[in-house]
């Protein structure tokens, strides 16, 4: 009884926080500016960052492009792009380059799953199977400065990453 209590006590503090952190993101000094679609808010995202998807549509997909084992951008129809940034490390996504994955329903939403596919001696093996976060939209801008990010990582840390990914594996 007492740990249901804790637990719901903390729920309530993580919710509390949670209601918090949102006035305070919302609260911009009191400048508005109704007629712009590019606002930026503080980190350099735009404001449709934050106004995350649960769910997007696989038919929509044209493309893919995995950034590490945290991130994958999905390219949609209509100039859409969503960030997609997983709740933990995937191992060997980055390196496989290659991931599928199952439908539950008609979406691709965050409580699915991936699996990454690597190519070994001409054939194709799954690797370890790795849940999805929510989907972020994100401008081309944003994108650019995620995939700097990503170009800005020394070599022998994303080397030393990638050998340690391939004795995991096995």
């Amino acid at each position: 009884m007492i740990i249901i209590l804790l637990a719901k006590q903390k729920l309530w503090h993580i919710i509390l926080c949670c209601l918090l952190a949102g006035i305070v993101m919302a609260d911009d000094g009191g400048a508005v500016d109704s007629d712009s679609d590019s606002g930026t808010s503080s980190g350099g995202y735009s404001d449709d960052y934050f106004q995350f998807k649960k769910c997007i549509s696989p038919a929509w997909i044209r493309r893919t492009y995995i950034v590490d084992d945290h991130t994958i951008i999905f390219y949609m129809n209509q100039q859409k792009i969503f960030v997609n940034r997983l709740p933990h490390r995937c191992a060997g996504l980055r390196s496989a380059g290659t991931f599928s994955y199952r439908l539950r329903g008609t979406q691709l939403c965050n409580i699915d799953t991936i699996k990454v596919v690597r190519s070994t001696g001409g054939r194709l093996d799954t690797g370890p199977t790795c849940g999805l976060g929510m989907f972020h939209p994100v401008t081309e801008e944003e994108v650019a400065m995620i995939r700097n990010k990503e170009a800005e990582i020394p070599p022998q840390e994303s080397e030393a990453a990638e050998n340690s990914d391939a004795v995991n594996s096995d």
